[in-house]
């Protein structure tokens, strides 16, 4: 407002320092839009942080704050030269924090990927409306349990990198709240994990049940749908099951 009263208002007697502002005018807009570009890119970064991710980055974000508040507290913004470095250098800062959260957010959805592959795995292998002789079934299942066996060590070892990957970004970081923050971090992990694996043999138990349960054809008509094949043989003194 200041600027455009200045501007209309030449027949009024102008303060000298509004008369300097109105001067100044381009050069201020100039300022704004640097300054504006580095609130922009610090929210931007904020924004992106979940509250647990902001607890864990804590070090990260006060490393920032305080380069940051050199801007607001100390930087007079009279030189163009200090202007130009402390507004490439903040924006610099905000992008690389940024991406160094966009790479854990991708570690942490690639690790959700794992758990929800590991909740749909069928731990039994079952072939609808096939009966099984014994030994037939328990080489199925052993041949399916080796398979299992190593998709699951290939997905550990995918997980254990990926932690190790994000871990580099607090192993030399010397605030405890942060060390706390990464340990409740790796225990929710293990929570994840173990909710999935058992929601796999929930699944698994639900389908051989659903594969062996009694149907109901009619009123008075029912079926059991039979999963083993047993063959008895009757001897003068015994009965063998084979």
């Amino acid at each position: 407002n200041i600027f455009n009263e200045v501007f209309t208002q030449d027949a009024v007697s102008i303060p000298h320092q509004a008369r300097q502002i109105q001067i100044l005018q381009e050069r201020l807009r100039v300022i704004r839009d640097q300054v504006m570009q580095v609130v922009r890119e610090y929210n931007k970064t904020k924004e992106y942080l979940t509250d647990d991710e902001e607890r864990l980055f804590e070090y990260h974000l006060g490393k920032l704050d305080r380069y940051v508040s050199i801007g607001i507290n100390r930087l007079t913004w009279a030189k163009k030269d200090y202007i130009k470095k402390f507004v490439g250098d903040s924006t610099d800062m905000c992008q690389n924090l940024f991406d160094t959260v966009s790479i854990f957010k991708e570690n942490n959805e690639s690790i959700d990927r794992i758990c929800a592959q590991i909740s749909k795995s069928e731990l039994i292998k079952l072939i609808p409306n096939k009966v099984y002789f014994d030994e037939e079934f328990n080489q199925i299942q052993r041949h399916h349990h080796v398979v299992l066996q190593n998709r699951f060590h290939k997905w550990h070892a995918k997980i254990k990198e990926t932690l190790e990957g994000s871990y580099k970004f607090f192993e030399n970081v010397p605030l405890p709240s942060v060390k706390k923050e990464w340990a409740k971090y790796i225990r929710k992990i293990d929570k994840k994990l173990l909710g999935s694996f058992k929601k796999a043999v929930r699944n698994s138990l639900t389908r051989l049940s659903h594969l062996v349960k009694v149907k109901e054809k009619a009123a008075s008509d029912r079926e059991i749908q039979p999963l083993f094949k047993i063959s008895v043989r009757l001897d003068r003194k015994d009965i063998a099951f084979e």
